[in-house]
């Protein structure tokens, strides 16, 4: 049911993509299970509504039967992101944490990918994840290691590709 109020915040175009996942620990059969078909709601509402699905899933480099299973739900394989990938991942497009050793994995790659940190604000849990100022430091670190294709990558063609953004139009003269 949450999904589905998402999805209405798609359709009103106050959002532009949906999230949805299943455990990244072990759980019994049976919620894995639901999880799988609450996951599988959820692209079939991303091609309904013509969005982007973020998935929080267990830490994986290949995530091909999601991507099949939002294929045969009629969403783009690429229109699907696995937050918190490494540098590389069979099936849907990676939003890779911005790990150096990701990102030149990820740059090298050549193919489609995003750059995130994670960050948690929580005053009990100091440094639990990269901080929200890692990814411009990254992108600056990117260019100096003569990645500059891969920076396009991530910030200009990926969220075309992805989420149907222009990133570019929203820079100033």
């Amino acid at each position: 049911a949450g999904l589905d109020v998402a999805a209405e915040y798609v359709a009103s175009g106050d959002a532009l993509a949906l999230k949805t996942g299943r455990p990244h620990y072990e759980v019994p059969d049976a919620v894995w299970d639901a999880s799988n078909d609450v996951l599988k709601h959820g692209l079939a509402l991303g091609a309904e509504r013509d969005c982007a699905v973020q998935l929080h899933t267990e830490g994986t480099d290949d995530l091909t039967e999601v991507a099949e299973w939002a294929e045969e739900r009629g969403l783009a394989r690429e229109r699907v992101v696995k937050h918190y990938a490494l540098g590389r991942l069979a099936g849907p497009t990676p939003s890779v944490m911005s790990e150096k050793d990701r990102l030149l994995e990820a740059a090298e790659n050549g193919e489609p990918f995003l750059m995130e940190t994670d960050f948690v604000d929580d005053p009990d849990r100091p440094g639990a994840v990269l901080g929200p100022k890692t990814v411009p430091r990254r992108v600056r670190w990117l260019l100096e290691e003569g990645h500059g294709d891969a920076v396009r990558n991530a910030h200009v063609e990926t969220p075309r590709l992805v989420y149907r953004i222009d990133t570019e139009a929203t820079l100033g003269d």
